[in-house]
């Protein structure tokens, strides 16, 4: 991911997968002073899975609180 703003103190970004409707929380992260970050996926992905990016409160949400910054689909 690039372009990515500096997140406010008790901000971070959520990646997030989406299968079937449900989102799971995949990894939290911040972005550096560049702009990019890069997540691995411990499980992969399938066909139809949405990927999303959300800001959350720092150490994450269960499910996202704000509308994804972006959204992917595999």
């Amino acid at each position: 991911m690039k372009g990515l703003a500096p997140l406010t103190e008790g901000r971070t970004y959520q990646v997030w997968t989406i299968r079937n409707g449900l989102p799971q929380g995949v990894a939290l992260f911040n972005a550096p002073g560049d702009g990019a970050a890069r997540v691995a996926f411990a499980q992969p992905l399938e066909r139809g899975d949405l990927v999303a990016v959300t800001v959350e409160p720092a150490g994450g949400s269960q499910q996202p609180t704000t509308d994804p910054l972006f959204a992917i689909a595999f």
